[in-house]
C-alpha cells in the first residue's frame, strides 16, 4: 500500500506494512540494517499472543505486560525505533501503540491507535464495544482520564464522547511517528539522523513547510548553507507570520554574506 493511502489502518491489513516502513526508515537513520532482531522478536510475540485465551482486551493487556520484563531502553531514541520497541521494555505511547496494533492485526484483534493532540490511546473493538487503553501500561482509561485528555486537545469545556473515535490511516500514523522522531533527533543534536528523517517527511509530504524549515536548520548545522538557504527562503515566503521568521531572515542575511566571502 502506498504511504499516502487513505484506507483505514489495520482494518485493511496495513499495520504490518507500516511496521516494515518504520524498520526501513530506522535502518537508514542508524546507518545499518537492524530489522532481523525486531522480526525475530515480533514472530515470538505473535506466537505467544496466538496461544493466549480470554477476551481481546485481556490478551492485549497480557502482551503489554510481557514487555515490562524486557531490558529497559538504553537511549531516548529507543523509545521510538521499531527494533527497540520489539525487543525492549521502553517506548513512547505512540511507539508502543504501533507495535501492539501491528501484532494485534495478525492475531485477529481489532485494535488501532487513537491520535489525540498531546495524547494517544490504544482502542480495542470487541463485540460492539470500544475499550480504550493507555498503551504503555495497558490500563483501561476511565471517564475522568478521557475527559482530561480531551480538554488538553480540544479546550476546557470539552468532554470525551464516542464520536471522537477515529481510526487513522497509515499515512496519519507514520506522519505522527516521523514528527516525534524528528523532534527527538533535533533536540539531541543528532544532525545526520535528523536529515534522514526530515528528508523522508518531505518526500512523503512535499508541502510540509515546518518539516522544510527544520530540514533547513539541520542542513545549516551540517554546514550545507546553500541547501539550508533554499529551505529557509521557501518557509519565509509561505509562512511570513510565523514567530521564527525574524531569526530566519537574520540567518539568511548571514548565509548570503558567507556566500559572498567564499566567492
Amino acid at each position: 500500500m502506498d504511504a499516502e493511502s487513505e484506507s483505514p489502518l489495520w482494518q485493511s491489513g496495513s499495520g504490518g506494512l507500516l511496521w516494515a516502513q518504520m524498520l526501513d526508515i530506522s535502518s537508514r537513520v542508524k546507518g545499518q540494517f537492524t530489522a532481523l532482531d525486531a522480526l525475530s522478536a515480533t514472530f515470538s510475540d505473535l506466537y505467544w499472543l496466538s496461544q493466549q485465551a480470554g477476551s481481546a482486551v485481556d490478551r492485549l493487556q497480557a502482551l503489554l505486560a510481557r514487555r515490562h520484563a524486557r531490558p529497559a531502553a538504553r537511549t531516548l531514541l529507543d523509545n521510538l525505533l521499531p527494533e527497540a520497541l520489539a525487543t525492549g521494555s521502553g517506548g513512547s505511547s505512540l511507539g508502543v501503540a504501533i507495535w501492539a496494533a501491528a501484532l494485534a492485526e495478525q492475531a485477529a484483534i481489532d485494535c488501532y491507535p487513537l491520535l489525540l493532540a498531546g495524547n494517544l490511546l490504544l482502542v480495542v473493538e470487541e463485540r460492539g464495544d470500544s475499550h480504550l487503553l493507555e498503551p504503555v501500561s495497558g490500563q483501561r482509561c476511565d471517564q475522568r482520564q478521557l475527559d482530561a485528555m480531551v480538554r488538553v486537545s480540544r479546550g476546557d469545556w470539552q468532554r470525551w464522547k464516542p464520536s471522537l473515535l477515529h481510526r487513522p490511516n497509515e499515512a496519519e500514523v507514520l506522519s505522527r511517528w516521523l514528527l516525534e522522531l524528528r523532534a527527538l533527533l533535533i533536540a539531541h543534536e543528532q544532525w545526520d539522523e535528523a536529515l534522514v528523517v526530515t528528508s523522508e517527511q518531505l518526500r512523503r509530504q512535499p508541502d510540509d513547510l515546518y518539516a522544510r524549515r527544520d530540514r533547513g536548520f539541520v542542513l545549516d548545522q551540517l554546514d550545507c548553507g546553500e541547501l539550508a538557504r533554499l529551505d529557509f527562503e521557501r518557509f519565509v515566503k509561505e509562512c511570513p507570520d510565523d514567530p521564527s521568521i525574524p531569526l530566519l531572515r537574520q540567518r539568511l542575511q548571514e548565509l548570503a554574506g558567507e556566500q559572498l566571502v567564499r566567492h
